[in-house]
């Protein structure tokens, strides 16, 4: 909030369309706060969450998050501490319980069964598994290199004895320095691995799992507008109902029309499928 403060008026968007008040105007004086519910001193270990997300994730990264957005690059374990903030930030963000403070009648997306990830990385420290991060830079400049126009459609799984698996996908971006954007989108693929199109064509970076060593955001290639516009539509929600034998046998010209050539079932460990 502090970084921003003057950089307004704020315009906030809804995909491509700015979100206006009742009155039509989209301008807005401040940014608004996306607020997650608070988490007291109730678990049962008797810590205050807030306070050990603040020393888990927050401090670990909050110098390395600031030179990022000053385009400085950053190193080591600086990398994974950036990156395991930022998939903490869009976990949150999701909440169904969040709102935004400046867009109170606004409706948000949520992922709906977000606790069944949240509880587990509480209870052990770890971010939880099936999570994939990726980040980019995006400019409001016209001119900018070519970008894939690729839609991965992202379906709901049938796995034999399980829960129905849901994909979700959260998008999130932060002012840098030069009137250029960090944009981080962050992917839940239970049972399967999904390849980005921009990582394949070597226009983002994941950041989780195993973040790289480096991390420059002068050495990233810099999105235009319509490489921005192809960046944000390229994970869609909202596809059928998939078996994941199919996916496995999609990998086989016969069925290869049946679920995107980017998600393929991840090799079995022993006792079955990772999960």
């Amino acid at each position: 909030m502090e970084r921003y403060k003057d950089d307004g008026p704020f315009i906030f968007y809804k995909g491509a369309e700015p979100i206006p008040y009742r009155s039509g105007i989209t301008e807005r004086s401040q940014l608004s706060r996306v607020m997650a519910p608070a988490c007291g001193q109730g678990d049962a270990s008797g810590r205050d969450c807030n306070g050990w997300l603040d020393t888990h994730f927050e401090k670990p990264a909050k110098d390395h998050v600031r030179a990022l957005l000053n385009g400085k690059a950053i190193s080591g374990s600086a990398v994974e501490a950036a990156a395991s903030w930022a998939v903490k930030t869009l976990l949150l963000e999701q909440h169904p319980e969040a709102h935004d403070a400046e867009l109170p009648n606004h409706e948000r997306e949520s992922w709906p069964n977000l606790d069944t990830l949240l509880f587990p990385m509480r209870a052990t420290g770890q971010l939880p598994p099936d999570l994939s991060l990726w980040c980019t830079v995006t400019s409001q400049e016209e001119a900018g290199p070519d970008t894939p126009d690729e839609v991965v459609l992202l379906p709901h799984l049938h796995v034999a004895g399980q829960a129905p698996a849901v994909f979700e996908f959260s998008a999130f971006g932060y002012g840098m320095t030069g009137g250029r954007q960090l944009a981080l989108q962050l992917l839940h693929h239970p049972y399967v691995e999904v390849e980005h199109p921009f990582e394949a064509a070597n226009l983002a970076t994941r950041l989780w799992p195993e973040p790289p060593t480096t991390l420059d955001p002068a050495e990233m290639p810099t999105l235009g507008i319509q490489g921005t516009q192809h960046w944000n539509r390229t994970f869609c929600k909202g596809g059928d109902m998939t078996d994941l034998n199919l996916i496995r046998m999609s990998q086989s010209a016969f069925f290869h029309e049946l679920v995107s050539p980017r998600i393929t079932v991840r090799e079995p460990r022993s006792g079955g499928l990772a999960v």
